[in-house]
């Protein structure tokens, strides 16, 4: 039965983790609260406590990626009061600072060439 009534559904993917899932004339639309957390302490960290690391899309994208994998999800539907959503901040500040380490030691895209 479920099978059935997912592909009812048309999704559709927008930024910032946003994902609408559309029938006929109605829209859903839910969101990921961690991942707006995720993104904002990234921003800060990579730009003051680990300004000397790799600062490109993909390592950005794989601190991200196992940061909210270090947390649980909390998905809301876009309201005006959604501030206290998802980790505490100290969990999120947790899980970014140990997916940075982790990128660090494991770099998903070749090392820049040395110069002996």
């Amino acid at each position: 039965m479920v099978f059935f009534l997912l592909h009812k559904y048309v999704r559709q993917e927008r930024s910032q983790g946003e994902v609408i899932f559309v029938e006929n004339t109605m829209e859903w639309s839910v969101r990921n609260a961690n991942l707006e957390k995720v993104l904002a302490v990234l921003e800060v960290y990579l730009s003051e406590r680990y300004a000397n690391i790799c600062n490109c899309p993909r390592c950005r994208n794989d601190i991200a990626a196992l940061a909210l994998n270090y947390l649980p999800p909390h998905y809301y539907v876009e309201s005006e009061n959604h501030k206290d959503l998802g980790s505490p901040w100290v969990m999120v500040e947790t899980a970014v600072s140990e997916a940075i380490d982790r990128v660090v030691e494991y770099p998903n895209h070749p090392s820049e060439p040395q110069v002996a």
